[in-house]
């Protein structure tokens, strides 16, 4: 028992491990999205672009459900793998929507997002909650969202708009409280050999938390269109 926690990984090795998962995402999010805006997809397909956006983001969902539920047993290269796929997924998704905003507004919006998320982390350090029933309302508010996101792209509603962005920051700033929190109950139950994978996971998810964030704080600083 005791070689057992000698050897186990650090908890300060564990979160620093999620951090440059998270890091290495946001980076080839950010590479990925820079170099696909070059291409002006919305001209060289034209009507396609509405259902390619809609494949891109069809996958990316898939890719997410599919490591949500398997990356902690799934060997590491492969989990690694998947992972940097999303990224690259995610980042040509992103380009579609950074094609309708200043860049300016763009780099704002990150910057703000990072703000944000780095004072989300100091409040689950300076608090004994851990979020779980935060985390399961927000949860079961998911989908109703994603349906009025759905409904925005066919109206022009802009209280409606306002409304659900609003909204679904409040959701993703609940999942990122309880993911943070989660953190540290993560370390302490995973064995030694699920540690990369969990570490993984944990990153997924705050990566997911980020782009999100993200994207409501794009849409609150640019119009509505």
């Amino acid at each position: 028992m005791d070689s057992y926690y000698t050897n186990k990984m650090s908890y300060g090795e564990f979160f620093g491990s999620i951090m440059k998962w998270m890091a290495m995402a946001l980076g080839i999010t950010t590479i990925t999205s820079f170099l696909f805006s070059f291409l002006h997809l919305e001209l060289m397909l034209g009507a396609s672009y509405f259902i390619f956006m809609i494949v891109c983001s069809i996958i990316e969902i898939g890719l997410v459900l599919m490591l949500s539920k398997t990356v902690k047993d799934m060997a590491i290269e492969k989990a690694k793998t998947y992972y940097v796929a999303y990224s690259v997924i995610n980042g040509i998704v992103l380009s579609m929507w950074l094609n309708y905003v200043v860049p300016g507004v763009a780099v704002l919006a990150f910057a703000v997002t990072a703000v944000y998320f780095g004072l989300l982390y100091t409040v689950t350090q300076h608090t004994n909650n851990n979020f779980i029933g935060v985390g399961k309302v927000c949860l079961m508010a998911l989908p109703v969202l994603m349906i009025a996101y759905i409904l925005l792209i066919f109206i022009s509603a802009p209280g409606l708009y306002y409304l659900v962005v609003f909204l679904d920051l409040a959701v993703f700033t609940g999942l990122t409280l309880y993911d943070f929190k989660h953190i540290e109950y993560a370390y302490e139950v995973a064995p030694q050999e699920a540690l990369q994978g969990v570490a993984l996971l944990c990153a997924l998810q705050l990566y997911m938390d980020f782009i999100n964030i993200f994207i409501d704080i794009l849409m609150l600083v640019s119009d509505n269109n």
